[in-house]
């Protein structure tokens, strides 16, 4: 198998956002500020079919009410805590405030999680998962969990 492409990672991410619309339980938890569909749109190269597509998606998943706006604000007692253990890119605290105020779950591929094992992010992963109690995945270990 060759070198994963940044397509091929949104992609996966829109294979997981189909997931949520045909499960009947499941659903989406983003930040009240949309900061989070903000990030997800700016990944997309303009004029691309997935950008279109995940548009969609997030309409359909808005009007059958699967999306659910929760506060994503952390306390500095936490934000502290994420620079202490490297986990200092301020543009990502969104997705940690978003996952404590609903089901405590993130999928993403950016590997400042440490979801796979990556050097050097293993103090945030164990931080993330031991003291905030998250659970962490990847798109493709998630979609599987789910199946």
């Amino acid at each position: 198998m060759g070198k994963r492409t940044k397509k091929d990672e949104y992609l996966r991410e829109a294979y997981i956002v189909l997931q949520f619309m045909n499960e009947k339980d499941v659903g989406m938890a983003v930040d009240e500020d949309g900061l989070i569909f903000r990030e997800y749109r700016d990944n997309f190269p303009r004029n691309c079919r997935e950008k279109r597509n995940s548009e969609l998606w997030m309409k359909q998943l808005f009007s059958k009410q699967k999306i659910r706006l929760v506060n994503y604000r952390l306390t500095d007692e936490i934000k502290a805590d994420l620079v202490r253990v490297k986990f200092h890119e301020e543009e990502d605290w969104v997705f940690i405030g978003t996952a404590l105020n609903s089901d405590k779950i993130i999928v993403s591929e950016d590997s400042d999680y440490g979801i796979k094992g990556e050097k050097g992010h293993e103090e945030a992963f164990q931080y993330l998962t031991g003291r905030l109690a998250l659970r962490l995945y990847s798109s493709s270990s998630y979609v599987n969990e789910m199946v």
